[in-house]
């Protein structure tokens, strides 16, 4: 159980809901898509080069976080691929097909709020 209303109404003390709640953030899993690599490429992480290469190919990198580093997971021309590819690694991550119908799942975005059906 993720959350602190569910956790109180089971009548746990707070320290058992401080253990919860760190259970559950280890489990907590992490994936998005770069739609521009534009950061990378200011903050120095990309050279100039292979963000412009990127660009004009089209590629999207699928990152995610392992042991809190956020490093590349896959690549995909294309965001719709990309975002495609994001999904097939999310169920994978949590399980496969079946173990997915179990997890909750939270789309968040930044300033693509049509991207993410949040309209």
């Amino acid at each position: 159980m993720f959350g602190y209303s569910g956790i109180k109404r089971e009548g746990k003390s707070f320290s058992e809901v401080i253990e919860e709640i760190e259970k559950a953030c280890d489990t907590i899993e992490t994936l998005f898509v770069l739609e521009s690599l534009d950061t990378l490429r200011k903050n120095g992480r990309l050279s100039g080069i292979k963000s412009f290469l990127a660009g004009a190919l089209n590629i999207k990198p699928i990152m995610g976080a392992v042991n809190g580093s956020i490093i590349q997971l896959g690549q995909q021309r294309g965001i719709q691929k990309a975002l495609r590819k994001m999904v097939e690694l999310a169920v994978e991550r949590a399980g496969g097909a079946d173990a997915v119908k179990t997890k909750r799942l939270v789309i968040t975005h930044v300033r693509c709020a049509g991207k993410s059906g949040a309209n």
